[in-house]
């Protein structure tokens, strides 16, 4: 199916404006996810990727609200599409790895970026398996009740890092 660049524009000011609160900031980009060129609005990954080369913050994050999960989203996506080679890229990874977590979904996320890169994240690991709850799920914050996306996340983060799951979350 082809999507046309108006529908395209349309699609990610939903995503990223509606949904994740992104800003219109515009980042200083010595090396941009990808040069406009011509003709860009024919190929949809690098519209999406120049798009997103003009609104990320200038902390290396993406959007307004839920900045870890959606910067998070965006490195996870552009390592899948083998789109590592920017400066933007390098300042995405930097802002995970140097922010510290608000909550134990961001927590998991930030074990799994260590992990991916090879440096220390299992007292971090540690302190999350700290917030089960008794119901073998883990909520958003510590004493909040168990929520299926940070029990997910948690428990795919002790998956990859080869953590020992307790079977209450199987």
């Amino acid at each position: 199916k082809i999507v046309t660049y108006p529908v395209l524009q349309f699609m990610l000011k939903k995503i990223f404006v509606e949904l994740w609160g992104a800003s219109y900031a515009f980042a200083e980009q010595p090396t941009a996810l990808v040069q406009y060129y011509p003709g860009i609005e024919k190929n949809v990954l690098d519209s999406t990727l120049y798009y997103l080369s003009e609104h990320q913050n200038g902390d290396g994050s993406f959007g307004e609200y839920s900045q870890y999960e959606l910067t998070a989203q965006i490195v996870l996506s552009l390592s899948g599409a083998n789109r590592t080679d920017s400066d933007q890229y390098v300042e995405a990874i930097n802002y995970l790895r140097n922010t510290e977590p608000k909550n134990n979904k961001e927590k998991a996320i930030k074990v799994r970026l260590l992990y991916g890169l090879g440096e220390n994240y299992l007292p971090l690991l540690q302190e999350l398996a700290t917030q089960q709850n008794a119901d073998g799920g883990f909520g958003l914050e510590s004493n909040f009740a168990s929520d299926f996306d940070t029990s997910l996340e948690v428990a795919l983060t002790m998956g990859i890092a080869n953590f020992a799951v307790d079977n209450r979350l199987l």
